[in-house]
């Protein structure tokens, strides 16, 4: 029986870091790809581009993007003033 809690919980385990991985992959494609919008004047650089983020959205949670968009605006505030 010990044996068989074990194996269930690293299941459990295993599938939450798996979990966890693409959750934040998906927040780093909506930052990635929105810095470069907003670094390219609100504007999409490529329709792929677009495509790809429009898909990543739909994975996050409302929260997430916004918090997402938020640190992609302040990141390309800091990469501009950094050019002056």
């Amino acid at each position: 029986m010990l044996i068989e809690d074990l194996n269930s919980c690293m299941k459990t385990f295993r599938e939450f870091i798996l979990e966890m991985a693409t959750a934040n992959t998906v927040l780093s494609d909506i930052n990635e790809i929105y810095t470069g919008y907003v670094l390219a004047g609100n504007k999409w650089f490529d329709c792929s581009a677009k495509l790809q983020y429009e898909q990543r959205v739909k994975q996050a949670q409302p929260h997430e993007v916004d918090d997402a968009i938020g640190k992609s605006v302040a990141m390309a505030a800091e990469f501009i003033k950094g050019l002056s």
